[in-house]
């Protein structure tokens, strides 16, 4: 056996750990970023597990449950990756998510990642149900 062919998968294993580290870390500092913008409102914070799916014709595409945390305001509830946890960019490339109520306010907030959400519903076992 060859040094080749072990270097050869160790690199690739290497590259892709590398690649979720940096994903994950560029997550973190937009998290950071985003809360300096939005530190006028007042938040709570509250530790969430969610998971995302998406509805098509015929299907229904699930995932596997991600740990966030959430930030609640009067006008608006943010979304973000966990602090600590360098895999989280591996399950959700799109957080941080602004949800706001109206239009109107994208105006005012002027960051990436806002969206209206068409319906919010809580539903029992303590869950809330986003629909965008």
């Amino acid at each position: 056996m060859d040094i080749i062919d072990i270097l050869m998968p160790l690199g690739f294993v290497l590259i892709f750990v590398s690649i979720i580290v940096l994903i994950s870390l560029a997550q973190l500092r937009q998290k950071k970023y985003t809360l300096e913008k939005l530190n006028k409102f007042n938040f709570d914070k509250v530790k969430i597990r969610f998971n995302q799916s998406s509805v098509g014709k015929g299907s229904i595409v699930g995932g596997m449950p991600i740990k966030a945390e959430m930030y609640i305001s009067d006008d608006l509830f943010l979304i973000t990756p966990k602090e600590k946890g360098y895999f989280n960019g591996m399950n959700n490339l799109n957080l941080p998510v602004i949800f706001i109520k109206s239009e109107s306010q994208k105006q005012e907030i002027n960051l990436n990642n806002i969206v209206v959400p068409d319906k919010v519903k809580i539903s029992t076992w303590n869950s809330i149900i986003i629909k965008y």
